[in-house]
């Protein structure tokens, strides 16, 4: 299954559980890039923002479902103290949504 992973920061730090993980990425020939955004500068940030959304061809695999978002949970945002709580108890798979009403 030749592959490629990039992973981009760890919110519950980078301690491996998993027994043999690293054997069984071997197993599926899978390349492990990882990297943080918490070093890059605001100004590459936004860069990266901006190449996204520009991207035609990146933004319409996003709609069409080629790229799959894991939405976990959605809260509104009066919910956000129950958000964070569900973050923090490592109980997310995928991303936590905010819901800001006007």
């Amino acid at each position: 299954i030749d592959g490629r992973w990039v992973l981009y920061g760890l919110l519950s730090g980078g301690v491996m559980t998993e027994n043999n993980f690293l054997s069984k990425l071997m197993g599926k020939r899978i390349s492990l890039l990882p990297t943080t955004l918490r070093t890059r500068s605001l100004d590459y940030k936004h860069n990266i923002i901006e190449n996204l959304q520009s991207d035609h061809c990146a933004f319409q695999s996003i709609v069409s479902g080629d790229i799959k978002i894991n939405i976990d949970r959605v809260y509104d945002f009066k919910d956000v103290q129950q958000a964070h709580d569900y973050m923090s108890n490592n109980n997310n798979i995928g991303k936590i949504v905010l819901r800001v009403s006007h």
